[in-house]
């Protein structure tokens, strides 16, 4: 029997979860990014990852130096 003449009548009625395995470490993968994810965000400081950053790596807004310019700055240099 070919795997044509098995359609020939519809979709295969024998049918089986073939990828437990995989299903197993995709949802444990998944749950390891959530918990990095969740120590980042406790310990580190989320609110840099929104900051513009001008061209001598400053947060723009964030230190006592650019705490004056809120927005981000990229001076124009001559070719």
């Amino acid at each position: 029997m070919k795997f044509s003449d098995e359609l020939a009548k519809g979709p295969i009625a024998n049918r089986r979860v073939t990828d437990v395995l995989f299903c197993i470490f995709f949802v444990l993968f998944l749950a390891g990014m959530l918990v990095c994810a969740v120590y980042g965000w406790v310990k580190g400081t989320p609110k840099i990852l929104f900051l513009g950053w001008d061209s001598d790596q400053r947060g723009c807004g964030y230190s006592n130096a650019t705490a004056d310019y809120p927005y981000l700055y990229w001076p124009q240099y001559p070719d």
